[in-house]
């Protein structure tokens, strides 16, 4: 069943190159696109232009002859906490107040077990060349691979710009005589003396014979070209490719394997995304970036639903919900984690109370972390709207690291078992066993998804104050130093009695360490145990908050709080406390 993600109300004179569709009619499994677009952009022509684009290119693919595509699509804001691709670039800009905000214009292409990105959609023209090679990416199953090596060493700072197509190409060094050429689609190479020119020669020409791309350039030291950079010279001027072979593209512009030339505006992204493409003898991709289509502005009828719908958001805007149901998982009374390789008692449940979240296993209770609970569960809503099906393949199922895992969710709706089986380790997200298949559930992933009962813990000690004045540590009969607030000024009272006045930037600095404290892990304190030395804190609402410090069985030492919990502190959190400001 073909399924359209962008549902337009008219008809768009919008020229979409064939490659594009055609690319999209041969998935045969669910293909997502998550689009990051900040609020600040829902004006940006352009950038409604590209989402007509988008609609008009499904359509298309949707009506071509045996076509099986099932699309779906989100416009939205990143998550609180969310997992982002690395290559997800955000744009600093400035607002009417003068502050930098990020801007975010990026689409996440998702496809069975394969991430696809284009870190920035700007313009429309452009976007033609990064969709159709990012949905070539996502078929092939990953994007394209360029080795980069600088003949001149790295005694240069106008070193090899590999950071720039980063995201649209998988960059790594490459390194002659020590890994192989043929673990990349493509080499970039600046000449210089820095390598043993016969051998080097023999590698490069075996690699274009076997169908290796080369974009290389001159060096920027002043001179001739070395024996590679001549044969190099020579290989671009012959008819190539030719009988399955490689292509060898010789730039003779110093600058343009440089970062100076491309800081300075001289080059641009495109300058060297375009090398790249002729190198790698993506012709088509070249074509087209060539002679990109104009797509038209605007319309007789307006923007439309295409357009309007990025004044929207999340699920509003999603054209297909596979398994349909919105779970609701932020109205979760409880949820109970269990590992598999958990012995008795290593499970334990996050609960709603009317005073907030608690952690509890067995017959503890303990206080819980309600931020991040609610992050977590509004992220599995979203998660559990825009999942996908994947392949059922034993690469990911006998993953590393993967910890499997129930999660037992009791809602308004009644209970619902998910068994989590591992992480994706690129692009992120997790997998879930349903009663149909295993599918992708985005944007969860890392310690949430562990097991590990203690990121749920509300471990920091002073996570409630507000407007600190007064920390002090005593006990009974001696005070070891004190910092509290008097005209303005900050105040330290050490052991003796004497008083030194503090600088705001060191009381204040202190004071944010110490509050930023969290402890290893929290248990019930003991009966038994009491101690003398106290670490107090008061806020400016005249809150008082109290640890007693003392040694613990495990050798570490116990902040005993009024609520009955020890908090286990490291060396670092110790030593703060006990030295003072």
């Amino acid at each position: 069943m073909a399924v359209p993600a962008f549902t337009s109300c008219f008809r768009t004179d919008v020229v979409v190159p064939p490659i594009i569709p055609s690319v999209m009619a041969g998935f045969d499994d669910s293909v997502r696109f998550t689009w990051y677009l900040s609020g600040e952009l829902n004006r940006s022509k352009s950038l409604k232009a590209a989402d007509q684009f988008m609609s008009a290119a499904v359509d298309e693919a949707r009506d071509m002859p045996g076509s099986e595509l099932v699309f779906s699509a989100v416009v939205r804001e990143p998550l609180p906490g969310e997992r982002r691709p690395p290559s997800v670039l955000p744009i600093p800009a400035g607002d009417g107040r003068g502050r930098i905000i990020p801007l975010w214009s990026s689409l996440v292409l998702d496809y069975c077990e394969t991430r696809i990105v284009i870190p920035d959609v700007w313009d429309v023209d452009w976007f033609q060349v990064d969709l159709a090679r990012a949905l070539l990416d996502l078929h092939k199953g990953s994007s394209f691979a360029v080795g980069y090596f600088d003949g001149a060493g790295n005694t240069r700072p106008d070193a090899i710009p590999a950071e720039l197509p980063d995201g649209r190409w998988r960059m790594d060094e490459w390194t002659p005589g020590v890994e192989s050429p043929f673990s990349f689609d493509v080499l970039m190479i600046r000449d210089g003396q820095n390598w043993d020119e016969a051998a080097v020669i023999r590698e490069l020409e075996s690699y274009v014979e076997g169908g290796g791309g080369i974009l290389f350039a001159p060096s920027t030291i002043a001179g001739p070209s070395s024996k590679v950079g001549f044969w190099a010279e020579k290989q671009s001027e012959k008819s190539l490719p030719r009988d399955g072979g490689g292509t060898v593209l010789y730039l003779d512009d110093p600058e343009f394997l440089g970062t100076t030339a491309y800081e300075q505006g001289h080059l641009t992204l495109r300058d060297l995304d375009t090398a790249l493409l002729i190198a790698a003898g993506r012709t088509d991709l070249v074509a087209l970036a060539s002679n990109v289509s104009r797509t038209p502005r605007t319309t007789s009828s307006g923007f439309g639903r295409v357009g309007s719908r990025l004044m929207r958001r999340s699920d509003e805007i999603s054209a297909v919900r596979r398994g349909g149901a919105r779970r609701d998982f932020i109205e979760a009374e409880a949820i109970t984690m269990t590992r598999d390789d958990a012995g008795e008692g290593d499970s334990f449940r996050l609960e709603r109370r009317t005073d907030g979240w608690v952690v509890a296993s067995g017959d503890w209770i303990l206080p819980a972390r309600g931020d991040r609970v609610e992050a977590f569960l509004r992220r599995m809503d979203e998660a559990s709207r825009t999942r996908w099906r994947v392949s059922e393949t034993a690469a990911f199922l006998s993953e590393p690291n993967v910890t499997n895992f129930l999660m037992d969710h009791t809602g308004p709706a009644g209970n619902e078992r998910i068994r989590f089986l591992g992480t994706r380790q690129q692009g992120g997200g997790a997998y879930v066993r349903m009663e149909d298949g295993v599918e992708l559930w985005p944007n969860l992933g890392g310690v949430e998804l562990s097991g590990d009962a203690r990121h749920w813990m509300e471990r920091r000690l002073f996570h409630n104050a507000e407007g600190v004045i007064r920390v002090e540590l005593f006990t009974d009969d001696t005070l070891y130093w004190r910092i509290h607030e008097r005209d303005g000024s900050w105040i330290l009272t050490d052991r003796t009695g004497n008083e030194t006045r503090l600088n705001k930037e060191a009381a204040s600095g202190y004071i944010s360490r110490l509050i930023r404290i969290e402890s290893l892990t929290l248990a019930p304190t003991p009966e038994s145990e009491n101690s003398s030395l106290v670490l107090m804190l008061e806020d400016n609402r005249g809150r008082r908050f109290e640890y007693r410090l003392r040694d613990s069985p495990t050798g570490r030492v116990a902040a005993a709080s009024t609520d009955g919990f020890d908090h286990l502190l490291d060396e670092a959190a110790v030593s703060l406390i006990l030295n003072g400001p």
